[in-house]
């Protein structure tokens, strides 16, 4: 929230719009949300949705691979940033990104790329 405002901003309107709450909630509450979107207890949670449902900007787990979804393509990610694309998977897979985001993502808030990131498809 402190470096970008503007992005957390847009991030929660796109959040309420997506989940088409009626109030704006604080940032906690969001906080508190992707928590309990993201862990079961001290596990990881996942989701398995079909992938064509999924905006830019999903990340999924896939083969023991890490991918973000964009356009037709997903771009590989290592801990370097990204390292080369993909296509765009289909069927069931395994979603990393609380599905909080992906309503977020689906109702228009676009994630900031790392500069390794090829330009947009």
């Amino acid at each position: 929230m402190e470096c970008r405002r503007a992005d957390a901003l847009a991030y929660r309107a796109a959040l309420v719009e997506g989940l088409r709450w009626s109030k704006t909630p604080l940032f906690p509450e969001i906080d508190r949300l992707l928590d309990g979107e993201r862990r079961d207890g001290r596990a990881k949670r996942l989701h398995h949705l079909p992938a064509e449902t999924l905006p830019d900007g999903a990340m999924i787990a896939d083969e023991g691979r890490f991918l973000a979804l964009r356009g037709n393509a997903a771009l590989l990610w290592s801990p370097a940033g990204y390292v080369g694309e993909v296509s765009r998977p289909t069927g069931i897979v395994t979603v990393l990104t609380p599905p909080a985001s992906l309503a977020a993502l689906a109702r228009g808030y676009r994630p900031l790329w790392h500069p390794s990131a090829s330009p947009a498809a």
